[in-house]
Formats: C-alpha cells, sequence, structure tokens
C-alpha cells in the first residue's frame, strides 16, 4: 500500500511567505498612513530567520510555535504564533524610540487590515515575495548558497485562515550600535488556521 498523509497541511512555511509578501506589498502605503507621505523610510531588510547585521529599517517575521487542537475532527486546526520584528536606527535616541513606535504602528495597521472587511482571501493568492535567501527560484539548499531572489508565493487553500489578531507590542531596550542607536519592537501574532 502506497503512503498517504492523513492531511494536506502545509503548517507555517507557506503563511510566514506569505505574510512577508503581504507586508513587502503593504508597507509603503501603510508607512505613508502613519507618518505623513515618503516621510518614514522603506523598511530595507525582510528577513525571515535572525541575520546579524540587517539594513535599517528591517522586518524579521517567523514562526514561534503552533498549538494543535487535539478535538478536530476531519481537519487539523491550529493556532500559529508568529514572531514579527522591527528593527530601527537613528543617530538620536529620542527621535529613534517614537520612530519604534511608527514602524510597530505600520506593521500592525497592515496585519489589522487583512482582517477588516473579510480581507482573509488576500491569503488565497499568490503575491511576488523577493527575500535574500530565495535565490535561485526559491532553492535554499543551493551549494553555491543563498543569493538574492524573488518568487511567486503559493496561496493558502481557501478558507484555511480563520483569523488573524495582533496580541502584544513589545519594545526592547534602545542600544548604540557603532555611530547610531538600534531599538527593535516585536508583535506578536496568532493566526487560527483549519487545514485538511
Amino acid at each position: 500500500m502506497a503512503w498517504v498523509s492523513k492531511y494536506n497541511a502545509q503548517f507555517t512555511k507557506t503563511l510566514i511567505r506569505q505574510l512577508v509578501a503581504i507586508v513587502q506589498r503593504d508597507q509603503r502605503a501603510a508607512l505613508d498612513f502613519v507618518g505623513g507621505a515618503n516621510v518614514l523610510l522603506d523598511i530595507q531588510t525582510y528577513q525571515i530567520a535572525h541575520a546579524t547585521l540587517p539594513q535599517f529599517p528591517a522586518v524579521l517575521i517567523a514562526p514561534m510555535n503552533s498549538q494543535f487542537v487535539q478535538e478536530a475532527v476531519g481537519s487539523l486546526q491550529s493556532g500559529n504564533k508568529i514572531y514579527c520584528a522591527v528593527a530601527v536606527a537613528h543617530q538620536n535616541s529620542q527621535v529613534l524610540a517614537e520612530l519604534s513606535q511608527d514602524y510597530v504602528r505600520a506593521l500592525d495597521a497592515i496585519f489589522n487590515t487583512l482582517t477588516s472587511d473579510n480581507n482573509l482571501y488576500q491569503f488565497y493568492q499568490s503575491w511576488p515575495l523577493t527575500l535574500p535567501s530565495l535565490g535561485g527560484g526559491g532553492n535554499l539548499t543551493s551549494p553555491a548558497g543563498p543569493t538574492p531572489g524573488s518568487i511567486q508565493t503559493t496561496p493558502l487553500a481557501a478558507g484555511s485562515v480563520k483569523e488573524l489578531f495582533v496580541v502584544s507590542h513589545q519594545f526592547d531596550e534602545i542600544r548604540r550600535a557603532r555611530n547610531s542607536f538600534v531599538q527593535a519592537a516585536t508583535l506578536e501574532v496568532v493566526i487560527d488556521r483549519e487545514e485538511t
């Protein structure tokens, strides 16, 4: 008998890629909403894993954990905690403190817009995604190593995203880095899914 998986679940890989692509797509409009037209700099670096020296402003979106519902029958139901960090740099620590809050507000606006007026359908479409690790058409195991690349995301199964909720904002302490100050802030996002 041939092996067949009980579920066709994609778990968090495609979900994270969709989130990054949506943030890349909407970041300019959200930053203009928060700071006025072209006042806040575009996000320079997008990551799906921690890197040591990003260009600022930088965003990291990565899974924290997934909790599954044991009582679910016929489907795989999960609550997925997503870690979204934004790092900002500035020469003035007082300005930096407010910039961090502006970037968090912009990301929060992007995520909350997805939940308003049934906008969750955006997870069920393919979007362009550019990440340094996606060189070679998304081949992350290339012997030559990762190079900048762009792909189209894989849409999630229609109706599989049930809810998205921004649980919290946290701000790290401001630190000195070379000739400027740096601050990171995180948004904890929970996405409920049901996959078959």
